[in-house]
């Protein structure tokens, strides 16, 4: 936790973004929960859990995916909400 609220105070304050502007994260519980429905695995190295992209089916707001990764680092994988998604009138956030 100390660890992420010094990367975030980094970023906010003019040092490098090291999660690429997410505005989101999960862990290892990707593995197992319904969160990752609706995910795009954007990089092959975001892929720490070997859980590949989750599409939705069927589609929703007319979108395969409303998130996409954007960065992994230890066991946490950052994300943040899908343009294609924000553009078809998703939520951004």
């Amino acid at each position: 936790m100390k660890l992420s609220l010094a990367a975030a105070l980094n970023a906010m304050t003019g040092g490098i973004d090291y999660s690429n502007e997410a505005t989101g994260w999960d862990g290892p519980d990707l593995k197992t929960n319904s969160h990752r429905v609706g995910l795009l695995i954007s990089d092959p190295s975001h892929d720490i859990f070997n859980i590949g992209s989750h599409p939705f089916q069927p589609l929703r707001n007319g979108c395969m995916y409303s998130r996409e990764t954007t960065a992994a680092y230890g066991l946490t994988v950052f994300e943040k909400i899908s343009l294609e998604w924000i553009k078809k009138g998703g939520r951004k956030w």
